[in-house]
């Protein structure tokens, strides 16, 4: 057994302690069995993963604190005012769940940068990091297309066969099935109203996708660029 500690020296504690448990009296549970084959197997590279994505991270951490500095310095003087602490830490807190995403990372630094800008400061909401949190660049870029239609009216049908690209026929969207997803979480946050028309003459039914205010504001202070 002196041997064995001899060994199990040589390896980290954690692992040490799951070979020890593994070669010990067979009286142990199967919990504890399955934990230690887990820790002996598995632990060593979930520690591994665990430390390259604390790299990832503190770089995110680093280019996000970098953008917002260079976005608030682009505010001119005379409209630069003091932000709200609960929101800017609010936006700071959700960002932090998006720190790797490029896009999502960039519209959680307009979001805070039009928190302290006079001009847009009254239009900025501590929801809209909620929001913004819980979606991917692809339903922000949805709801700018919706925005940019015409009458901020979209029609739409779900074609599988559109792969992602929308394209018009007489009036009406066609759109994939990810893009309807979308548009479901667009709605769910109240950033678009959709309503179902009925079918007719044997047509299949559309839907009707109008961006609210609510929506038109958390465009504004999430995607605005700063020259």
């Amino acid at each position: 057994m002196a041997g064995t500690k001899k060994i199990l020296g040589l390896v980290p504690d954690a692992v040490d302690h799951a070979a020890e448990n593994l070669i010990g009296p067979s009286t142990k549970g199967i919990g504890q069995t399955l934990a230690d084959c887990w820790e002996l197997v598995l632990g060593g590279h979930i520690s591994y993963v665990v430390a390259k994505q604390r790299i990832k991270y503190k770089i995110g951490l680093e280019r996000f604190r970098e953008g917002l500095k260079e976005k608030t310095e682009k505010i001119p003087e005379e409209k630069r005012t003091e932000g709200t602490p609960h929101i800017i830490m609010v936006v700071m807190q959700n960002a932090l769940y998006c720190i790797e995403d490029d896009s999502l990372r960039g519209m959680f630094e307009n979001l805070i940068a039009s928190s302290v800008d006079s001009e847009t400061k009254a239009k900025v909401h501590p929801s809209f990091a909620h929001a913004l949190c819980q979606m991917t660049a692809e339903d922000v870029n949805e709801l700018k297309k919706i925005s940019l239609s015409g009458s901020r009216i979209t029609e739409v049908i779900v074609d599988q066969k559109a792969h992602g690209e929308a394209h018009t026929k007489k009036g009406v969207l066609a759109i994939s099935e990810e893009q309807a997803i979308s548009i479901n979480v667009l709605a769910m946050f109240g950033l678009v109203t959709t309503h179902r028309t009925h079918a007719k003459f044997g047509l299949k039914p559309k839907i009707e996708v109008v961006i609210t205010e609510y929506g038109l504001r958390f465009l504004e202070v999430c995607t605005k660029e700063r020259l």
